[in-house]
């Protein structure tokens, strides 16, 4: 899931719905973001296929995107003194991109993962500016990665892989009608 548009058009509201209300109210409650609704489908789904034998590990990881460095938000929080940028590199094997050194949390129930998720809102860099009080001043990934296994009737073991991510990209401005100065004219000037 990818949301992007300009500052104040509610690309984080849309992607997290109210943090406060993610473990309190459970499921339903016309607040819920697209993380909360994805993650109780695929708990669900989880459950009912545990039924049939399936095994799963899920597992979450969270970065975001701060004046070009990428920071890995289950480690770190953009007040930490020891947070340091991670470096992207490429897996030739693969043919793919990856953050070194980014930290994987196991999530064995829905809530380890709501909570998890909600500690990654809490360290997300945010300032306030004329036109958005509570302006992402990063673009942010949350990824969910579910393994589920299965042993056949010859004893082998099936695994699958799947991932879900969740982008929220800070929204683009118009220096001219947010105001911004000092660090958050910086921080604009990497987000554009």
């Amino acid at each position: 899931a990818f949301a992007y548009g300009p500052t104040g058009s509610g690309k984080t509201f849309s992607i997290a719905g109210r943090p406060d209300s993610i473990i309190k109210n459970g499921s339903g409650d016309a607040t819920d973001g697209l993380v909360m609704r994805s993650i109780e489908s695929l708990f669900e789904k989880i459950r009912n296929l545990q039924r049939e034998g399936l095994q799963f590990k899920v597992r979450a990881s969270c970065v975001e995107i701060y004046n070009e460095s990428v920071i890995d938000l289950i480690k770190f929080s953009r007040a930490s003194k020891d947070c340091h940028a991670l470096p992207v590199k490429f897996d030739t094997a693969r043919a793919s991109f990856f953050v070194h050194e980014l930290s994987y949390c196991k999530c064995p129930t829905e809530e380890d993962l709501l909570r998890l998720y909600m500690r990654t809102l809490r360290n997300r860099s945010v300032a306030g500016h004329q036109l958005n009080r509570d302006s992402s001043r990063s673009h942010a990934l949350f990824t969910v990665y579910v393994d589920s296994m299965i042993k056949g009737e010859d004893g082998h073991i099936t695994t699958r892989h799947g991932k879900m991510t969740f982008v929220d990209l800070a929204g683009s401005e118009r220096l001219k009608e947010s105001k911004s100065e000092g660090t958050t004219l910086r921080e604009t000037g990497s987000l554009n």
